[in-house]
């Protein structure tokens, strides 16, 4: 207690330079909270698991994990509004601590969980922190990827070596500020192969195939 501002950062990321602090510092001047969603051009071509499956000719169905759970544990209305919206990750992020958003966070939260049957419910932090941002999107500063990269999601990374920079595997090329292993079991060990320049990312088991 007693910050004027507070900055969480998962415990499976790794954060590479100073400018990350920089931003989310910068982010949260003018807006309550700065955080980065889940959107990069070079996502795209990785991501196979968009959430419209077909299930006869032209007829298809809304799935996908954020779907089901902003339905399952909020509302059909919620899901329905905030399936094509990006989604923020709450990995990387700085807030205000004044902000009225850690007030509404809570109770979406607990509204969340008073629903589960299950510990599973614990995962909704992130969709009931979504659902309050996108009820008052003047307070969001929007950071770009580079401020939290999913290396899951993510093409392969460049590597600058005479400048020691990783960048992004679009062009123009950008320093990336923050690695987000997300989706990495306990029991895995992820290790990086140089590849003419970019770093392919692997399960340790996978590096010989």
């Amino acid at each position: 207690p007693g910050y004027e501002k507070y900055i969480w950062l998962d415990a499976d990321t790794h954060v590479l330079n100073k400018n990350l602090i920089l931003n989310l510092e910068d982010g949260t001047k003018l807006n309550d909270i700065s955080i980065a969603p889940e959107i990069n051009e070079s996502y795209v071509f990785k991501n196979k698991k968009f959430g419209i499956k077909k299930k006869f000719f032209s007829l298809y169905k809304i799935s996908g994990w954020s779907f089901k759970n902003y339905k399952k544990y909020f509302s059909n209305e919620i899901a329905e509004e905030l399936f094509f919206k990006p989604l923020f990750n709450n990995g990387v992020f700085c807030i205000r601590s004044n902000s009225k958003i850690w007030a509404m966070w809570k109770e979406s939260y607990q509204d969340a969980l008073k629903k589960a049957k299950t510990n599973y419910g614990i995962k909704t932090d992130q969709l009931s922190l979504n659902k309050v941002l996108y009820e008052n999107f003047n307070l969001v500063s929007i950071l770009d990827s580079t401020n939290n990269w999913i290396i899951d999601k993510s093409e392969p990374l460049f590597y600058d070596e005479d400048q020691n920079l990783f960048l992004t595997p679009s062009y123009p090329r950008r320093k990336i500020n923050i690695l987000h292993y997300t989706n990495m079991k306990f029991n895995e060990e992820f290790k990086c192969s140089n590849i003419m320049g970019k770093f392919i990312y692997k399960k340790a088991g996978d590096l010989n195939e």
